[in-house]
């Protein structure tokens, strides 16, 4: 492979610049190659290195030392699995949305880092493979890279219980719902934190939301907007064109990676006050540093045994014992009172009604939402997760994610089946045909004339997408389909469903003031003889409502 000074003077000029500001070099001025010298002089002192090494996050020193423990290179495709990818980005998005302060992988982290490359090799058989490396002169910053410290005693073991809930991936997939509704429909801002959009945002989604959970939606509107997938554009929330579509085309556990990450360091999420069950009078000494409050409560979860099942109360304990004042510096000057008895909780005695509460709440809430922990039935218990275990920095062995090459099939009856784990195509298809259910973990949609008109609005025409289809289905596009689409974009709509009432009346007279009412002009009354007319299902319970006004009653 090529040594560091080659892989820098190979290295794009803007990148060139973030990897020296990261080493605290100043690029201003320098030309190209001086820019090198310096960088490689400075990557290449131990005591430098030695330093940036102790600032890095558990997760990309283990990445680091998995690397140049196998000599230096491994193919990208276990390596991402792990430890994830880079985002392909051009330079003017990369410097106008300085991409490297907010990584979205410890892959990426070290990327921007100047500590990892790609590359190309050749197998014995002649094919060629993609693969990171890290360039020989950073061989001996392997002693420095210590193996994960298990020697925390673990957490104390409880028995797997019998009924088991898991989240899985389920809140990357809700996200991706969530995008394809504000892609498609004009949802008015309202800042998450006041809760105001909240409500009717899941009325309009309670039936494709695996979980339609108020408090889980105000989590995963609120930390899609900090992690920039949704914008503000005017008075519209919408997904940022860019960031949402790099997000669904992520690996299953980097999409995970950043709604995690922008839990983890979000400081305007108190996840004390969102339990709902304190209320906080008079914060004296509760900590401040929410982030770092957060990272105490995760750092005792690293006590855990990935697969293995633990109780709360034994994790509680722990933190009891080793971190007692994580929350409050002063258990005496507070007052912090429970919301359903009003009472207030002070001193060491009510650790396990102030702590404790905010140690459950991250359990049966965010860790549980974003899939890292699988709870019991009576949430008594947890196990920590493969992803769990990889985003929490316990251990970064390879996740099973589901992904898969098939998952997408279009069908003659006008329907189109899509696996959770195919996230973007399932973006794609929101965007021309609509959502109707949700069956066995498939995401089901059908194409209408309805759903093409939106197509056609946002500039799709009716060849893209029977391009897209017969590109994207497992086994291409039924010919009958493609005739009915084909047919649709030439003819407009011919045949039209819908549910309606039939409504009799014994009078003629009746129906006739009915329909010169001023009260019914917004009532699509259509008439079937002089006794009878045909009204939309949607339009029955405000006529009733009209006929019991003027005095008639309706059977």
């Amino acid at each position: 492979m090529r040594s560091l000074r080659q892989c820098l003077l190979d290295t794009d000029a803007v990148v060139l610049r973030i990897i020296a500001t990261r080493w605290s070099l100043n690029p201003i001025g320098l030309k190209p190659r001086e820019l090198v010298d310096r960088l490689e002089e400075a990557i290449s002192t131990p005591a430098r290195a030695t330093l940036l090494l102790e600032t890095l996050p558990s997760a990309e020193r283990e990445a680091l030392r998995a690397l140049l423990s196998a000599g230096g290179t491994l193919p990208v495709a276990n390596f991402a699995q792990r430890f994830g990818s880079i985002r392909s980005v051009g330079p003017a998005r990369l410097e106008r949305e300085q991409l490297w302060r907010s990584p979205s992988s410890p892959t990426e982290n070290l990327w921007y880092l100047g500590l990892l490359y790609r590359g190309f090799e050749q197998l014995p058989n002649g094919a060629m493979r993609e693969v990171f490396f890290a360039p020989a002169e950073l061989t001996p910053l392997l002693p420095l890279l210590k193996a994960p410290d298990r020697s925390v005693e673990p957490l104390e073991l409880t028995a797997t219980p019998a009924g088991i809930r898991s989240s899985g991936e389920a809140l990357a997939d809700d996200l991706c719902t969530l995008l394809s509704h504000l892609h498609n429909n004009f949802v008015r801002y309202a800042d998450p934190r006041l809760r105001a959009m909240i409500e009717p945002l899941r009325s309009a989604l309670a039936l494709q939301l695996r979980e339609a959970q108020a408090a889980r939606l105000e989590f995963l509107v609120h930390h899609a907007e900090r992690a920039r997938l949704i914008k503000i554009a005017g008075q519209r929330l919408r997904p940022d064109p860019q960031r949402s579509t790099d997000w669904l085309r992520a690996p299953a556990l980097d999409q995970l990676r950043v709604l995690f990450e922008a839990w983890r360091t979000n400081a305007a999420w108190n996840d004390l006050q969102r339990s709902n069950l304190l209320q906080i009078e008079k914060a004296v000494s509760l900590r401040n540093d929410i982030v770092a409050v957060r990272a105490t409560l995760i750092a005792g979860l690293r006590a855990a045994v990935p697969g293995a099942w633990h109780t709360v109360a034994s994790l509680c304990a722990r933190m009891k014992m080793q971190s007692p004042d994580f929350l409050r510096a002063d258990f005496d000057t507070d007052y912090v009172r429970e919301t359903a008895t009003g009472e207030y909780l002070r001193g060491f005695a009510a650790w396990d009604r102030v702590e404790g509460v905010l140690i459950q709440y991250a359990l049966t809430g965010p860790l549980f939402w974003l899939g890292l922990i699988d709870l019991d039935s009576g949430s008594a218990s947890f196990c920590v997760t493969a992803r769990g275990a990889s985003l929490l920095g316990i251990m970064n062995e390879a996740v099973e994610t589901g992904e898969a090459a098939r998952g997408f099939t279009v069908r003659s009856d006008a329907t189109i089946h899509v696996a959770p784990v195919r996230r973007y195509d399932r973006f794609q298809v929101a965007r021309v045909a609509d959502l109707i259910a949700l069956v066995n973990d498939e995401y089901r949609y059908r194409l209408t004339p309805s759903s093409l008109t939106r197509a056609n609005s946002q500039r799709i025409s009716t060849e893209k997408v029977l391009a897209y289809l017969e590109q994207t289905a497992d086994h291409g596009l039924p010919p009958t389909l493609a005739k009915a689409v084909q047919r649709w974009a030439g003819k407009g709509t011919e045949v039209k469903v819908e549910r309606a009432v039939i409504v009799q009346v014994k009078d003629a007279a009746i129906l006739k003031r009915l329909q010169e009412s001023p009260k019914t002009r917004g009532l699509a009354i259509e008439p079937l003889g002089p006794t009878a007319a045909r009204i939309n299902e949607k339009d029955w319970p405000k006529l009733v409502a009209i006929l019991a006004e003027a005095g008639v009653l309706v059977d």
